[in-house]
């Protein structure tokens, strides 16, 4: 019986060596895995800014300043033209830089513009492009580390898509500060 038990604890022993062994040896492996997932991550994002800063630069900053004035606004026949030239001009220079839909949305415009119209289409469409410009303006800021426009520049400029986006917009700007404190000042009145 004797013999049973000090053979169960040398294998219960033996268990959790083997087992320290393990987790020592699993310890050098997720190092290894961990250094280079971040090495992968920061080569990947290395790339993804130098692209980033490319189509910035080379496309999209000519583009949506030449289109801020408007941005959102009703335009006219001169100032669309104005912005298609320097479109053509830019996407026969840089096209692998330019969005697809960009440019389909582009074309599709200037055939409403230039065409026999509503009023009212012709800036849904317009606006449609100077959402697509702004979105991809914006974001290409963020990758590559550039300033965005703040909120106070946006509603001074009036460079919003309607009312009801601006306030959704303030609201989620300030929202959240405002959210934390009406719910600090219940807490706070609920304690005392």
């Amino acid at each position: 019986m004797e013999n049973i038990f000090y053979n169960i604890v040398g294998f219960i022993k033996d268990i959790f060596i083997n087992f320290q062994d393990y987790i020592l040896g699993f310890g050098d492996m997720s190092v290894a895995l961990i250094v280079g997932l971040l090495a992968y991550k920061v080569s990947l994002n290395n790339n993804k800014y130098k692209v980033a800063r490319e189509r910035l630069e080379k496309a999209y900053y000519p583009l949506f300043r030449e289109l801020e004035p408007n941005l959102y606004k009703d335009i006219n026949l001169e100032d669309w033209n104005r912005f298609r030239i320097k479109f053509n001009s830019i996407d026969s220079k840089h096209e692998l830089l330019i969005e697809p839909h960009l440019r389909d949305m582009v074309n599709i415009t200037d055939k409403v513009i230039n065409g026999k119209h509503l009023k009212k289409d012709r800036i849904k469409h317009f606006n449609i492009v100077c959402r697509i410009i702004e979105k991809d303006y914006d974001l290409l800021c963020s990758l590559s580390h550039m300033p965005k426009r703040n909120l106070y520049y946006i509603i001074d400029n009036k460079q919003f898509r309607s009312i009801p986006h601006a306030i959704f917009t303030i609201l989620k700007v300030f929202g959240m500060p405002l959210l934390f404190f009406f719910f600090a000042a219940t807490l706070v009145f609920k304690i005392t």
